[in-house]
């Protein structure tokens, strides 16, 4: 993670990083690699994507996709929800105490 103080070379380094992270190439290849959608709209076009089902439909449903509000609250409950559900969804995670979890972390969140 960058610090909001970076400056000179360091920051250099990250802008660097930035551009090669958000080069279609580095995107089909997370795509392949990770099955991850790619954060560029053109790159949902690549066949790392189309060619992998679950991807091609997670794609689809993204492009038609409104994207998360800049809004900073709605933004600290999504990412504590996001968090919290999968080990719910896992049986892993008692829903009550998700619930709290999310909650706490959300508050958290909004305080930053």
């Amino acid at each position: 993670m960058y610090s909001r103080a970076l400056d000179g070379q360091g920051l250099d380094q990250a802008h660097a990083l930035a551009r090669a992270l958000a080069a279609p190439e580095a995107q089909a290849r997370l795509a392949r690699d990770l099955r991850l959608l790619p954060a560029l709209r053109t790159a949902l076009a690549d066949p790392a994507v189309t060619g992998d089902t679950a991807l091609a439909a997670a794609a689809a449903q993204a492009i038609g996709a409104p994207g998360l509000p800049p809004i900073g609250a709605l933004r600290c409950a999504w990412d504590a929800i996001a968090a919290e559900l999968p080990p719910v969804l896992l049986g892993e995670l008692a829903q009550a105490d998700a619930a709290h979890n999310m909650q706490a972390s959300a508050e958290t969140c909004m305080q930053k």
